[in-house]
């Protein structure tokens, strides 16, 4: 079977082509339909000034005006069109792979309460429990901290440290997990 290089990974020729092109932000489709409306729309456009280019007659200049507005409204709406294609695979990959914020949020929660449950209310909890929920990670250089179980965090080898030494050191917080 033959192995081709698309990107950063081989493919074999029993991929789809989606997975060809799942690394980028468009499909050559989507690209071909942007060059066909901006063509279309540049050519409109230069018709039309050639055109009236000619006439001094402001009433004979009229027609030719409408259909470069046409034009550039047709180059206009394909850039619209592209733009937002892009913007809407951004979102799929986005839910794909960071998972739904409320749901973690409601799964934080839900193991607070059952600690607080197994312990039971009113007793005291370990220091150690308490420090480990303290415990923040991030990587050498970066910007930005999380929780321990943040999924931009998953599968690190981030050292942990208190909220107050990353902002201490100019990090902000996560805006997913928000510690």
């Amino acid at each position: 079977m033959a192995t081709v290089m698309a990107g950063r990974r081989p493919v074999s020729a029993a991929t789809p082509p989606e997975a060809v092109w799942s690394h980028t932000l468009w499909r050559p489709e989507d690209f071909m339909r942007w060059v066909i409306s901006i063509g279309a729309g540049g050519i409109v456009l230069v018709v039309s000034w050639y055109v009236c280019a000619g006439d001094a007659s402001f009433y004979r200049q009229i027609g030719p005006l409408d259909a470069a507005l046409g034009g550039l409204i047709l180059a206009g709406l394909g850039n619209a069109m592209w733009l937002l294609r892009g913007r809407r695979n951004i979102g799929e990959r986005r839910r794909a792979l960071l998972p739904d914020v409320a749901v973690a949020r409601a799964i934080d929660e839900a193991v607070g309460e059952l600690r607080e449950f197994a312990v039971g209310p009113g007793v005291a909890v370990s220091a150690d429990l308490h420090a480990e929920q303290r415990l923040l990670v991030a990587g050498d250089g970066l910007a930005r901290f999380h929780r321990p179980g943040c999924a931009l965090a998953a599968g690190r080898n981030w050292t942990g440290a208190t909220r107050q030494a990353h902002l201490d050191l100019g990090r902000q917080p996560c805006g997913v997990c928000r510690p």
